[in-house]
Parts: C-alpha cells; structure tokens; sequence
C-alpha cells in the first residue's frame, strides 16, 4: 500500500474513532508543538488575532501527507479532550507524559474565552472547562491541508461543538456549516465520494445532530429521510399484548416498537465489530446478505475494555411497572452499534418535532423502552454505545419531569448522570465512541435541566445554587421572581457588571429593571453589533403591543444574526397587526415556515398577510400548509381553507375542507360557502351538457346510494342549533373575504391540479363535475342528518339532486320533492321570512322548484303513487305561502315585494290546472 493510502486509512481510523486517542498526546512528537511555536508565533492567541492563519496554511501545504496528518492530529487531540472535560467525561484525566501540556499553550482562559465568542456578542451560556483547548482546535483543524480528505468533516464537528457552547445561534457559524457539509456531499473529491461509501450513514447522523443544535425542522426533515433510506431496519408502532401496572391481571394492547431487518437470514450478525477473518467468511456465505450501508460502523474491539454503562433508576411507584412487560418477553430486538444510533436518531427526531402533549411520552416510550433494553447484552461481539445510553436516559428524564408519577425518578436520573462524569470508569475512549453520531447533552446542559425539574419541584434554593455556578442569569431571575425577591436578581446583575461589562448582563439588568436605558447601554457596548440588545429593545415595544416601534429593532437584530426562528414569527406578527405593513409580514413568515415548516400558526398567519395583499392563490397556497400541519383538529384553520378555496375555484378542496370540518363540528354550517359551491356545480354540469350531443350525453349518477344518511321520515327540528360546540380561537383568522365566481379575477389562475381548468376537454370536464357533484351530495347528506331547520341548505340539496336525475327516475324526483318540501316548512315556521326580501325571494324559488316538480311526476307515465294527492298537497302549502306573503304586502305597502308575490301566484295556478285535468 502506497504511503499516501496509509495516510488516508489512517484518516479513517480517526473519523471512525478507531485510533486509541487517550494514547495520542503520548506519540506526540516534542518538535511538533516546538515546531508551531518556531514557524509561526509562541503566542496561540496570535495565531488567531495576528492572522497566522494564511502563514500557517503556507507552510503546511510545503508538507507531504505524513507531516500533514501529524498536524492534523493536535486538533483532533484538543477537540476529543474538551469534548472529555465537557461532554462525557472522565473530568480532570490527564494523559501521562503528555507532551502537548496544557499549561505550554500560552493563552489564558480569559483571553480564549474572548477569542471563541464571536463578534464579543454572541457568549458562551456558560463559561466551558478549558477553552484554549476548543481554541486550539479551531486554528489547526482550519487550516488548508491539501494532501488530506478528512479536515473539512472535522471542521465540521469542531463548529457543532462551538455552536452548542453559545448562547445563541450564530448565522456566522451556520453558513460554515451550510458550506462545509454541501461541499463533502456534492464536492466529486471529498471523502464522502471516496471509494469509502460506507462514510455515509456515519455523515447523515452527524448533520442531524447539527441541525438539532439550530432547530432547522426543514433540515432535520431532509436529513432523517436520508438516515432512513440508508438504514438496515424499518421502525413502526405497533399493538402487543402486555402489562404496565403492578396489579394488572390480564395483558392489554401497549404500544411496540417493530424493527424490521434488511438481511435474508433471521439471525442478525454484528455489523460493528468484526474481525477480518469473519469478514471473509461472511463475505462467501450466501445464507447472509448485507446492505452496503450495514459496514459503516465497523470497529475493532479494544481489549479490556469495560461495559460499564450509565445506571438506569428504577421506577419507585406503588402502581406502575418499570417498564411494560410484553406478554412475548422477546419482543425487544438485540441491536448493534450502528442500529443504536439509527434508533436514537428516529427518537430524537419525533421528540423534537413533534407537539409536546400528554401523548407524547407515550409514543417515545417503545422506542426508550428498545435502547435501555440493549442492557447487559453483546450483539455479536458489538459494544453498548455509552452515548446512546447517557442520550436516551437524559431524554427519558426531560420526559418525566411533567408527570406526577416519575418526575422524582427524572431528578434522581439527572443527578446520576451528573455524578457519572466525574467517575473514572468507564474509560474516555469508550466514552468518545461515535459521539458526534449521538452527540449527548453537555455537562452543564444536563446541570441546567436538573436545576429546572428542581424548579419544579419546589426546591429553588437548590436550583440557585446550580444556576449561580453555570451564571445562568435568566434563570436566576425567575427563581427570584417565584420567590417575589425580583430585587435581588437585580443585585446579583450588578454584582456582575462590577467584574466585568457585557451587552448580555446590561440586556439582562434590563429584563429585570424594565428600564429601556440599559438595552440602549448594550447596544452602545457592543460596538452597536448586539442581535440580542435589538432584540430585547423590540420586545420591550411588542409586549406593551407597540408593534410599529418593535418591527425596526426586530428587523435590525435579524440583519445582524437571522437565525433567530421566534424573531422571524414575532416580526411577522408585528407587521401583522400594523395593518399597512403586510409585504414585511409575508417575508418574515416566509422565512419563518422556511426554517418551522411544521408550525400551523404561522402559515396561517402567513395566509392571512396574502390575503390582506389581495393574493388569493399564495393564500389557499398557505392554508394547504396550515391544514396539512394542524393535525387536522382546528376547525377555525380548516374553515379558512375552506371559504378560501371556494373563492380561488378549488372546488374539490372545499368540499373535502367541509367534511373534515364536520368531523370536528357535525353542525356547522356555511350558507354562503354551499350557495357558490352548488352554482358553481351547476353551472359546470350546465356548461358540459351544452358540450355533449344529447344522444352521447353521460349522465351524472349517483356512485352509492348510501350518501343520504339522514333518515328518510326526518323533519325539520326549530330547536337544532347552527354551531353546536363553537369555541374561541386565538388564531389570527381569514376574515371578511369577498366570495365570488368572477371569471375576470386574476386571483384565481389554478395552480392545483385538482381545481377546474378552463382549456379541459369535455370529457375531462364531465368526469369533473360528476366527482363534484357526487361529493356534493355526501356532503349535504351529512349536513342534513344534524341540521333540520335550515330552508337554504334543504333547498340547495334539491337542486343538486334535481341535477344528477334522469328525468324519467320517479323514485329520485320524489326525493327531490321531499327535499322541496323541508325547505318551504323551515321557510313557512320563520315568520320573518314573509316580512324580510330575502326570505320572500326564497319562498318564491321553492315555489317554483316546488311546482316544476310536481309537474314531472304528474306527467309520468304510468303515474308514481297518489298523483293527485301531490298536487293537492302541493296547492294548499303554495296557496298558504302565498296568503300570507299577500297579507304582508299589504301592510308593507307596493313594491319589489309584488313580484314574488306574482311567481307564488303563478306557481299556484299551475299547480290548479293541473288537478283541474287529473
């Protein structure tokens, strides 16, 4: 093998972390470091702020690959040991004759502390354990080292692990992010387009833990179908049989998680740690078949290494298991290493995305239940992942801190897994295995949410205590606050500022003073380059609804870090309801749903500013979002969509938009919304009967009869209300929109292709309007099961019936005819509608309709029934409407009145001549 392949299957070992790096600062060479110090500076610090970096870069690319890795390998050192003293532990290990000593990197604590916040804004939220190794990291694994393929993935960790430090998200940082991991996926010579395929699982975990850390869903989305589509098993819920309290007797249905494998045989082999002489042998037997993606996490076994793994507390409770005891005690799948952190990742992701609500322990379970199972056993020689055991404990514990039952179990978890990382077993290199694909909360992240759960549970003067030593300062002003000691926050802040000023602690005297004079002191600090002082000046405006004077400083604090996701919603909002401001509105939501695609609020509010913008289609557009991320459970959401779709011509939307709407409020009810969507109907039959010859003509028939679930002997009830179950809503609505039909309005060019088109063939356009039509009439079947005493929507039905009957169906115009008959009785027991135009106007419809009717079926032949018995029925129900409309004309006095008066009297004249002859 070539020297330069030894180097790059070195570079391997690393990435894998399959080198022994508790020995690396043993092998470093002295020279080495006396190197760095001859070449370019003693001073680490100067590399960074004399701007070493191009010096450095030229001498490194005079060095063969060999000299170039050893390089390589001082950032790799400094990374995995403050990721020891941060993340995993063990704290305070010190290799033995170590010649990188940490006391010869001559910067201090102070000055590095400096160096790492960007742009002396953005802070570290709380001060990590020896920052000039984290210092030290950034400068040599920056640098350009041309005969390597591994650095950019490193640079890549080392800026995750910099990110999760800092109090806020850096824009800066992320663009790195953003070009370091489009280059080692699209780049032909990156590492990840090495004949090394097998890199590529290792890559999509990592990124999804990246993604985490900046709470991009859209990111986090993309990345976990990748991390699927290479995985070797499959993850679904499933029911099984078991218990979960200790006095239950018999098994019922729980929640499982069914992992399914890609390989042919049904003995699962170790994927991970494999010797090459099983390598082989599995390789020529044809009973075993492997998914490339199955190799990516191979490593080799150290010898004694130990298994020692975070513990597990048990669950103290009188009634509930530990965990459900499957009635199949071998439900739960062994799992190699690789499988853990597929598993893991899938946990984190619904954890992370998915609303949090008192079901949302219960859907994570089986899958914490799966990885705490993979206790005391040894897949194939594969080892327990430390940080998929310390991940999901610290998860489950976050879980279990809002229920009554374990959050005591929560907060004896959490401080076990505080006392794990001083303890010397297991040893850091078990530790640090794969890591950045699991990437465990740090030290003081987990010392942060066990100070919260001790919030909640009444123990503040203890939560303080933790507060104080992270100099979480927020947090602390809560606790006084809780405490109604709100004064002693503000001492504690200037206790702070006499060490040392910084825009955070003057933004945070601010928070607890209420006094504006101090964001203007932040802003002024940092050299006028403080997101967080502009923040906390538009908040200050937003929350007393100054939402004018607010939208100047959120758009400035955006200008300067805009990977802030509740800045981006906030803004939207204020522009929302400035009213004038909408073209600031769409593009903050915009932004917004960009980065929290899954968020139902903000694309609705999104379609709101559309549509004060007068683009109708961008807000159906919207609303298709927001109805598809509201879990289809808010009706005000759902009726947006719906009277929207009405207006942009998505007919089939409307529909299905109502009949979801019904599943939440059976009695809700939309005349206007009905009205447009039958004209609409008719209009479209009306337009496709004209295109069809007679004789080719296809008729418009009903596909079941079962749409009609009202019972057919069902009569109007004056006592059904309209919107039974009604609540508010504090949703921004869409309100007051224009429905109309208007074939000029630009607003409605289709884009779905679902919704009508203008350039369709006939043919298309009768399939069109049957589909409409028969989910018309499942829908007005529904509707009339529960709503009785609405005339419109009994004579809206009629029609639509009247439409899809042959006309020689006697059976379908007698039910046309029954529904005529519901609509004049609800119309006859209002007595406004003989005093209002419009309930005039209604009655003289149904009459006619009415008449129309009873003329088909009396000319039938042979005749359906009592024939004469229709038209009497008929004469005396038109002959009463049409006295009392009579009646109120005069007393009203002439008018338009008397033309519906003349159609009633028109409609009963015919009604008599025809019994004249019967």
């Amino acid at each position: 093998m070539d020297p330069q392949s030894l180097v790059h299957k070195k570079e391997l070992e690393f990435l894998k972390f399959e080198y022994p790096f508790e020995s690396v600062l043993n092998e470093f060479n002295a020279n080495l470091y006396q190197y760095l110090k001859e070449h370019v500076t003693n001073d680490l610090g100067q590399l960074v702020t004399d701007n070493k970096v191009e010096e450095f870069n030229k001498i490194i690319a005079g060095k063969n690959a060999q000299e170039q890795l050893q390089v390589l390998k001082i950032g790799i050192s400094s990374l995995n040991l403050f990721i020891q003293e941060n993340w995993t532990g063990p704290r305070n290990a010190k290799p033995s004759n170590a010649q990188l000593d940490l006391d010869t990197v001559t910067v201090d604590t102070k000055k590095a502390t400096e160096l790492l916040c960007l742009d002396s804004c953005i802070e570290f939220s709380t001060l990590p354990r020896h920052p000039k190794l984290l210092l030290l990291a950034k400068f040599v694994l920056s640098a350009n080292y041309t005969h390597l393929l591994s650095p950019p993935w490193w640079r890549l960790r080392m800026l995750h692990i910099h990110q999760s430090l800092l109090d806020e998200n850096s824009s800066l940082l992320y663009n790195q992010i953003e070009s370091l991991s489009q280059h080692l996926v699209q780049d032909p010579t990156s590492i990840l387009n090495s004949p090394h395929t097998e890199l590529k699982l290792n890559f999509w975990l990592e990124l999804f833990h990246v993604y985490l850390t900046y709470g991009v869903i859209s990111k986090i989305q993309s990345v976990m179908r990748e991390i699927n589509t290479l995985a070797d098993l499959t993850m679904t819920l499933k029911g099984a049989l078991g218990k979960r309290t200790k006095w239950q007797e018999k098994n019922i249905a729980q929640l499982l998680l069914d992992i399914k494998f890609t390989e042919s045989n049904s003995e699962k082999t170790n994927i991970d740690t494999v010797s090459n002489k099983n390598e082989q042998e599995n390789t020529t037997s044809s009973s075993v078949e492997r998914s490339n993606t199955t190799e990516n996490l191979q490593h080799n076994p150290r010898e004694g290494a130990t298994t020692t793994l975070p513990h597990n507390v048990k669950l103290d409770d009188d009634t509930r298991l530990d965990t459900i005891a499957y009635e199949d005690a071998a439900r739960i799948p062994s799992l190699s290493s690789s499988q853990q952190l597929i598993v893991y990742a899938n946990l984190v992701y619904i954890y992370r995305t998915s609303p949090k609500d008192g079901l949302k322990l219960e859907e994570l379970r089986p899958y914490i239940d799966v990885l705490l199972g993979q206790d005391g056993q040894d897949v194939g020689g594969a080892r327990l992942l430390w940080g998929v055991r310390y991940g999901v404990l610290f998860l489950r514990s976050k879980l279990e801190s809002d229920h009554r039952r374990t959050v005591e179990r929560s907060m004896m978890q959490l401080e076990e897994l505080r006392g794990s990382l001083t303890k010397e077993v297991p040893e850091s290199e078990m530790r640090l295995e794969l890591f950045f694909m699991s990437c465990i909360p740090s030290a003081n992240t987990m010392e942060s949410t066990l100070a919260n759960v001790l919030v909640s549970l009444g123990d503040i003067k203890s939560a303080l205590t933790i507060y104080e030593s992270l100099h979480h300062w927020e947090e602390m002003i809560c606790c006084y606050n809780l405490l109604q000691l709100r004064h002693l926050s503000v001492e504690v802040i200037r206790e702070q500022l006499a060490v040392k000023e910084t825009p955070k602690l003057y933004c945070l005297l601010g928070d607890a003073t209420d006094e504006v004079e101090h964001y203007h002191t932040a802003w002024k600090l940092s050299g006028e380059r403080s997101a967080r002082a502009m923040k906390s000046l538009g908040m200050f405006h937003y929350k007393k609804k100054e939402y004018a004077e607010a939208i100047p400083y959120f758009q400035r604090s955006l200008e300067i870090n805009s990977i802030q996701i509740d800045l981006w919603n906030r803004l939207g909002y204020a522009a929302l309801q400035c009213g004038d401001r909408m073209d600031v509105a769409c593009s903050a939501y915009n932004r917004y749903v960009s980065l929290e695609p899954d968020d139902f609020q903000g694309w609705n509010n999104l379609a709101r500013a559309y549509l004060d913008r007068g683009e109708k289609q961008r807000t159906y557009n919207a609303l298709v979002e927001a109805v598809r991320t509201s879990n289809m459970d808010n009706w005000k959401v759902i009726e947006n969509l719906m009277r929207v779709a009405v207006d942009t011509k998505h007919f089939e939307c409307a529909l299905r938009s109502y009949s979801q709407l019904l599943d939440i409020k059976p009695k809700h009810y939309d005349g206007q919304v009905l009205t447009i969507l039958v004209s609409a109907i008719l209009d479209m039959i009306s337009s496709t009967n004209e295109q069809t010859a007679p004789n080719d003509q296809t008729q418009l028939q009903d596909s079941a009869n079962d749409q009609n679930v009202h019972e057919s002997d069902q009569t109007p009830d004056s006592n059904s209300p309209k919107n039974a179950g009604e609540t508010e809503d504090d949703l921004i609505n869409v309100q007051d929109i224009d429905l109309n039909l208007s074939e000029e309005d630009e607003s409605t060019e289709q884009s779905d292709p679902r919704a009508p088109k203008r350039d369709q063939t006939p043919a298309q356009s009768r399939h069109l309007s049957k589909s409409l039509l028969t989910n018309a009439l499942r829908l007005f079947g529904r509707l009339t099961s529960t709503i009785l005493n609405e005339s419109e929507l009994w004579y809206l039905y009629a029609q639509l019936n009247q439409a899809r009957n042959n006309a020689a169906d006697a059976l379908e115009l007698r039910k046309t005819l029954k529904y005529v008959t519901h609509a004049h009785a609800c119309l006859m027991r209002d007595e406004r509608s003989v005093k209002e135009i419009e309930g005039r106007r209604r009655i003289g419809e149904v009459c006619a309709l009415w008449s129309g009717l009873v003329g088909e079926l009396a000319g039938l032949s042979p005749p359906l029934g009592d024939r004469r018995g229709l038209l009497v029925t008929a004469r005396m129900s038109l002959r009463s409407s049409l006295v009392g409309m009579e009646r109120q004309t005069q007393v009203g006095g002439e008018g338009e009145r008397d033309e519906e008066v003349e159609r009633v009297r028109e409609c009963l004249g015919k009604v008599e001549a025809m019994l004249s002859v019967s």
